[in-house]
């Protein structure tokens, strides 16, 4: 393993790869044109910057934090694919555009039942 070989070049490789992951996790739906809700934000930025510590301690000292970093990693990494897709499904909008539909509906207005 790299990280008993070479420890300080696996843990510049991981604090390296984890700041990029948080880059594309972050800025990656704005760079491409994705509409993202504002709750995607934080959580995808909590798990990056819980990602970042647990390679800072790893660098730190790689022999006692290996596991703990290359478990969170996956953790990590499927923490953002379930924000992706649930961001992708826009809860939030759908649910406000049910609500407006449901209000104006119990209001009797019948030109605003048209879902946009």
């Amino acid at each position: 393993m790299l990280a008993f070989k070479h420890p300080t070049r696996a843990s510049m490789y991981a604090i390296l790869l984890s700041l990029i992951m948080v880059a594309i996790t972050l800025a990656g739906p704005y760079l491409i044109g994705w509409n993202s809700e504002m709750w995607y934000y934080p959580v995808t930025a909590i798990p990056g910057a819980v990602m970042i510590r647990k390679s800072y301690l790893f660098h730190l000292d790689p022999v006692r934090h290996c596991r703990g970093c290359f478990l969170f990693s996956y953790a990590y990494l499927g923490a953002v694919l379930v924000a992706l897709c649930l961001n992708h499904l826009q809860p939030v909008h759908n649910i406000t555009l049910a609500a407006q539909w449901l209000q104006a509906r119990l209001e009797g207005d019948e030109a605003s039942l048209v879902v946009k």
